[in-house]
């Protein structure tokens, strides 16, 4: 199965959800019959012809060429969900940020709840640190709080009263959970040298 991945930038699977990242522009044809191999390959594997694989293609500002192929959709909007994450392009970059379905509510433990202090006391850091995971963080998000940037949550925490005071942001979070170290150290090392070349 390796090989049909083989030119794929990234690749993932998560339960029954895949996602596959691939170097330039395909056709929807050419993804079609990806998806058919794929397909094809899964069957030898199991023996069975039971599973069935849809693909949904990103094609961000697009336009259907309405040709309709089974099993194939096309999304054209500006962002792409992927699970509880959402993809977006911030000019030549690929970014990330929290999802949120439609009429999605976001709920946590009350402090009512029989569980013990220790189980409250870890929720705000989970859910900000999930968050900050799941964010790219770029020179206009990098210093916002995590409660402006992601404000259903922020409610919920504080109807739950689980709300961190302050709340961090986003820089703090992935600086502290050692998520994006290396970016950091590259951006301050590039100011250093643009500092050194004025």
């Amino acid at each position: 199965m390796d090989d049909i991945f083989d030119d794929a930038r990234f690749s993932g699977i998560y339960r029954d959800d895949g996602i596959i990242v691939k170097e330039g522009i395909l056709t929807k044809q050419e993804i079609a019959e990806w998806k058919n191999q794929v397909n094809e390959r899964v069957e030898e594997l199991v023996g069975s012809d039971h599973l069935k694989f849809t693909v949904d293609i990103w094609d961000a500002g697009g336009v259907d060429d309405g040709v309709d192929l089974e099993g194939v959709t096309v999304c054209n909007d500006d962002s792409f969900p992927y699970l509880d994450m959402e993809f977006y392009w911030s000019g030549d970059d690929l970014l990330f940020q929290v999802h949120m379905k439609p009429n999605q509510q976001v709920k946590y433990l009350n402090q009512g709840s029989a569980h013990r202090k220790d189980v409250f006391k870890a929720i705000p850091s989970g859910v900000m640190g999930r968050l900050a995971k799941l964010t790219s963080r770029t020179e206009e998000n990098g210093d916002v709080r995590m409660d402006v940037l992601y404000p259903e949550h922020a409610t919920a925490l504080s109807m739950s009263d689980l709300a961190p005071t302050p709340y961090p942001t986003l820089r703090e979070l992935q600086i502290r959970d050692g998520e994006g170290e290396e970016r950091e150290a590259r951006r301050m090392k590039k100011e250093e040298g643009d500092m050194c070349r004025r």
